[in-house]
């Protein structure tokens, strides 16, 4: 059973293992990519929050041309901000902004650095800031 497969059958850590040894044994494969990019599903699946993050995180830095990385970026932004790491999703947010600023992950990521600053009650100071 392949890693896609054992994805599909809800093996999450079947499917887990798989993508890794693929990774470790074919790390230049066309591929590799896509094959990251799952194994950050698969974490996030097991609930393994941080590797699911750590995972995405790697697959928006090592692939920043990749049309899925602003989605990546805010996929692991959105992790930190539910794990109370306010400060990583805050500097995520702000690195996809930087990066793709004409995605349309850029303003998502602009509206939930918004609602950051107005729950630490920085709603004011936010206004002009957070357009950019």
């Amino acid at each position: 059973m392949g890693g896609e497969a054992a994805y599909a059958a809800r093996e999450w850590d079947e499917a887990a293992a798989r993508y890794g040894r693929f990774l470790a044994e074919f790390p230049n494969s066309p591929e590799a990519p896509s094959v990251l990019l799952a194994l950050g599903w698969a974490e996030f699946r097991r609930g393994r929050m941080d590797s699911a993050r750590e995972t995405w995180t790697r697959f928006a830095t090592s692939n920043r041309t990749d049309p899925r990385a602003p989605a990546a970026l805010l996929l692991a932004a959105d992790i930190a901000e539910r794990s109370g790491d306010v400060t990583a999703a805050q500097a995520q947010y702000d690195g996809l902004i930087s990066r793709y600023p004409k995605s349309e992950y850029a303003d998502l990521a602009r509206l939930n650095r918004a609602i950051l600053a107005i729950r630490a009650g920085r709603g004011q100071a936010c206004s002009a800031s957070c357009r950019s």
